[in-house]
């Protein structure tokens, strides 16, 4: 006989033989990657924006991945970070666009850039959104 609710990680569109049922894409399932699937899910909710996973059977939205240092996760349901952010701008885990946050003055922040760098000895820069090292003037 049918199941009331399928199990956290698994999702039911129709009435499922299981709570961990494996009746085929669209009818009862394992919660497909880049999403997560509460008890009782009918549809698979997509990871968020600044998270993605290439992970089967998520329970909750935290069990998705922060977007990797570096990257930014601009989309919902995403199974991978989509790409560097811009140079000029730095992205720390879990961001959601390429132009996170802006350079800060006195650093410079090439293409992929997590953390601000600071100027070389011997320059500066009191304006931000550097996105090398030339960029500095000298003191």
């Amino acid at each position: 006989s049918p199941v009331d609710q399928c199990d956290a990680g698994y999702y039911c569109v129709r009435a499922s033989k299981s709570p961990t049922p494996n009746q085929g894409a669209g009818i009862a399932n394992v919660c497909p990657i880049g999403k997560y699937c509460p008890r009782g899910t009918v549809t698979p909710v997509d990871c968020p924006l600044g998270t993605f996973s290439g992970d089967l059977e998520l329970e909750k939205s935290d069990d998705c991945y922060s977007c990797d240092p570096g990257f930014y996760c601009d989309q919902t349901g995403l199974t991978k970070s989509v790409d560097l952010c811009d140079p000029g701008y730095y992205c720390p885990n879990g961001s959601k666009s390429r132009q996170e946050n802006i350079c800060t003055p006195g650093h410079y922040c090439e293409r992929g850039t997590s953390d601000p760098k600071g100027c070389p000895v011997g320059t500066f820069s009191p304006t931000e959104g550097l996105e090398n090292s030339t960029q500095c003037l000298s003191c």
